[in-house]
């Protein structure tokens, strides 16, 4: 679903800022945006927010997210889902 921060024109406008930034521009996005879904996960899941805990709130490095099984979520399912309805 479209709303204001992801509407055609932002994304539009957003693939044209990382041509014109180059690599550099990419790093920046790809940062951001796992921040924003680290974040997300830890606002949202019991289970995420005991995980990533100790991990830093702005800065998040890939290779620093813990690795999860299916077996080690479906033990924590009613902790680990963003929605509990």
């Amino acid at each position: 679903m479209w709303d204001e921060r992801t509407g055609p024109l932002r994304v539009a406008l957003g693939l044209v800022r990382a041509q014109r930034e180059g690599a550099a521009g990419l790093a920046r996005r790809q940062d951001d945006r796992l921040a924003a879904l680290v974040r997300q996960a830890r606002a949202g899941s019991r289970y995420y927010a005991r995980l990533y805990r100790d991990l830093p709130v702005d800065r998040v490095v890939l290779r620093d997210l813990p690795p999860v099984t299916k077996p080690e979520l479906m033990a924590s399912f009613d902790d680990w889902v963003t929605t509990r309805q």
